[in-house]
């Protein structure tokens, strides 16, 4: 028999740059993970600090979605553990096929948000191509290839749910909105802060498509009604268990507390303190408060905590709304540079610096030239809104860090172009000198 012809687009040329940059992408995640990991001391060899992975192999052994002590999770999003669970199933549980597939889901990554970019910023294939790079040599984002946390696998599912909705804002349609319905509610279940962006996306998909208002309609409530069918099994598990309607991970009241604590501790703008400092003394308070309020109302499980925190956290902000709003300002900076010791903290002071400022210039010039960025700034700003008015660390960011890098790119390429015009005109025409061919 005959075999067919690999297709000759396969080895285009123009293909090349962006496979050299996920090649690379994958060389750098396989030294890191497999050479240098381990010969770090060992306060930066921290794998696996949420317990997922503990989750994942009592899942893998059929004792299904439960903790080392035997109970219901009901505190942790549950889709990772999951993952992890289905990477075990062939071989077994090792921790080196947990970090083989966080580095190819990092160089997937990289390959979907090329296309995201390229679709952003049609005829500008090197500002797609830098925005790969620079994603997939991101220091803070190779930090956590070898660590068993759920941010690699939660980046992959939101940069696909990006590049089906800008697919989707193109033209509108059922099917592109069950696709984007998809994986939002595959993201959700990987980290609950996305539950509600389907809200934010209403004025969005009205303003994008306004020749195509019933299809950007349909698309939205097929985009909505997938996302909730992908999430209805963890609904109806969590009732089972906890008789409350708890579609995604609890302890949102105690994340509130321990945002507001954090504050307390740390009262500076830009963090003083590193995370390591802040979070025995958060904890440590945080303890305190639920034994003093377990002496009045009785003994509580964390069900229960969770509830009251949440109740707590609500009459604080009815009731003291200016300290909310000075919460929501001061966690900005700790949303991108709090990190658990000081060295780290400090570099992401210093790239920050480079970074957002440039991001800022690089947003701009898309809405000056017309560019379909609001889908992904919107989702970026509701993103980043959730973390600052809850909890926020610098960990928190990378989901977004792709499109910020991406405007950063597109910034500093604007700020370049003019750069060189502004030369030019300075420098005045170049004189003719006759006689001479």
């Amino acid at each position: 028999m005959r075999l067919k012809a690999i297709p000759p687009t396969l080895f285009r040329r123009s293909n090349l740059p962006i496979a050299l940059v996920v090649s690379l992408s994958l060389l750098i995640g396989v030294v890191y993970s497999f050479v240098l990991f381990p010969m770090l001391p060992e306060n930066l060899r921290e794998v696996d600090p949420d317990g997922l992975n503990a989750i994942a192999i009592n899942l893998y052994e059929g004792k299904g979605l439960v903790e080392e002590s035997g109970a219901p999770v009901t505190h942790k999003d549950p889709l990772y553990s999951v993952f992890i669970a289905a990477i075990y199933t062939p071989f077994g549980p090792h921790l080196w096929m947990l970090q083989l597939s966080a580095i190819l889901l990092h160089a997937a990554t990289i390959v979907v948000l090329y296309a995201i970019a390229s679709r952003l910023y049609p005829g500008r294939k090197l500002v797609a191509l830098a925005t790969a790079a620079a994603f997939g040599f991101y220091p803070h984002l190779v930090w956590y290839l070898p660590r068993a946390q759920m941010t690699t696998l939660l980046t992959f599912l939101v940069a696909c749910f990006m590049l089906s909705l800008i697919s989707l804002l193109e033209s509108p349609g059922w099917k592109k909105g069950a696709i984007s319905g998809l994986f939002l509610g595959l993201s959700t279940l990987t980290r609950g802060v996305t539950l509600l962006f389907p809200l934010a996306l209403i004025p969005v998909l009205l303003l994008e498509a306004r020749k195509r208002r019933r299809l950007a309609v349909v698309s939205w409530l097929f985009l909505a009604f997938t996302m909730l069918l992908v999430m209805t099994p963890y609904f109806i598990r969590n009732y089972s268990i906890t008789n409350r309607f708890d579609p995604v991970a609890l302890r949102g009241g105690v994340q509130f507390l321990w945002g507001s604590f954090s504050l307390d501790y740390d009262p500076s703008f830009i963090p003083v303190k590193h995370q390591g400092e802040v979070d025995p003394v958060v904890a440590a308070r945080i303890t305190e408060l639920r034994t003093q309020v377990e002496e009045d109302e009785g003994e509580m499980t964390d069900v229960e905590w969770d509830v009251y925190a949440q109740r707590e956290a609500i009459r604080s902000v009815l009731e003291e709304p200016l300290a909310f709003l000075h919460k929501v300002v001061w966690q900005i900076p700790r949303f991108w540079v709090l990190a658990y010791n000081n060295t780290k903290t400090t570099l992401l002071k210093i790239s920050s610096s480079v970074i957002l400022p440039l991001a800022v210039i690089g947003v701009a010039y898309s809405l000056r030239n017309r560019a379909k960025i609001l889908i992904v700034l919107t989702f970026a700003l509701y993103y980043m809104g959730v973390h600052i008015a809850v909890i926020a660390v610098a960990g928190h960011s990378l989901p977004i860090m792709p499109y910020v890098l991406m405007f950063a790119v597109y910034g500093l390429a604007n700020l370049a172009e003019r750069t060189t015009r502004l030369r030019a005109r300075l420098a005045g025409p170049r004189p003719v000198v006759r006689g001479l061919r």
